[in-house]
């Protein structure tokens, strides 16, 4: 992204999961483009018509959102301009409390940044708390598994993590991966696989994690014609021949990895 009229967005990855829970994720979104549109947080007159040709947003679709706003009470009115609230406004309003607001995560963002772009770098923040718990819990069995204890609770100050009550025996993968299919996306959004697949496309794009595909090889030294009876009758999943080696491969899910802190 270009530097100029950059922001630097502060939010928490509680927030996001409360949003999520509530389906407000996307309204979020546009409350974050609308906010940081201007260095003021003020909508002057209310011009929508003048916040559209900036955003390139329809007319349409930023009085629905606005009114969306208004509702939430995250924005206000003040005579006939429009004020988008303080975040710190927003944790109150949702019973998180303040102190935890100086635990943040940041992104860096622009004026020209589209609604899809900003769900999917909140949805890099969720999946980089995830990998934090997940890297947490590895190291937790690393350490209960050396220990030789044989009880699995989860002793942490963090409630968050306790919630968890028990490490897992199926995490598996080296510390700074997960495993994610495009259902895994979709629910981390609190949407579907398509959209999940959507996201995690995105998200490519933006350089905001890599994917290392996860191969399984099911079939060795094997005819194409046996593949293509595969397909035919008993297809499950994403199959491919690799005609060099003759063998046939099922595609699972990726490795997911973050590239940026």
């Amino acid at each position: 992204m270009s530097s100029a009229c950059s922001h630097i967005i502060k939010t928490h990855e509680l927030l996001l999961r409360k949003l999520v829970r509530k389906d407000l994720l996307r309204t979020y979104a546009y409350y974050l483009k609308f906010k940081y549109q201007y260095t003021s947080s003020r909508l002057n007159n209310g011009n929508r018509a003048h916040l559209s040709r900036e955003t390139g947003l329809s007319e349409k679709n930023i009085r629905t959102q606005i009114s969306k706003l208004l509702d939430l009470g995250w924005a206000k009115r003040d005579g006939n301009d429009i004020i988008f609230i303080r975040l710190q406004d927003i944790y109150k309003q949702q019973n998180l409390p303040l102190h935890r607001f100086a635990n943040t995560c940041t992104f860096t963002t622009t004026r020209q940044v589209t609604i899809k772009q900003l769900i999917a770098l909140l949805g890099s923040k969720l999946l980089e708390a995830n990998l934090e718990r997940q890297r947490f819990m590895m190291q937790l069995r690393s350490h209960r598994d050396h220990s030789g204890e044989k009880g699995r609770a989860i002793h942490s100050k963090d409630k968050n993590v306790r919630k968890l009550s028990y490490v897992p025996n199926n995490l598996n993968g080296s510390l700074g991966k997960t495993v994610m299919s495009c259902n895994g996306f979709g629910r981390l959004l609190g949407r579907g696989t398509t959209s999940g697949a959507n996201v995690k496309q995105l998200m490519l794009q933006m350089g905001l994690i890599e994917a290392e595909t996860h191969l399984r090889l099911i079939r060795p030294n094997v005819d194409r014609k046996v593949f293509n009876n595969m397909q035919k009758f008993n297809y499950s999943g994403y199959r491919f021949y690799n005609s060099c080696e003759r063998n046939i491969y099922q595609r699972g899910t990726d490795y997911i990895s973050m590239t940026i802190a």
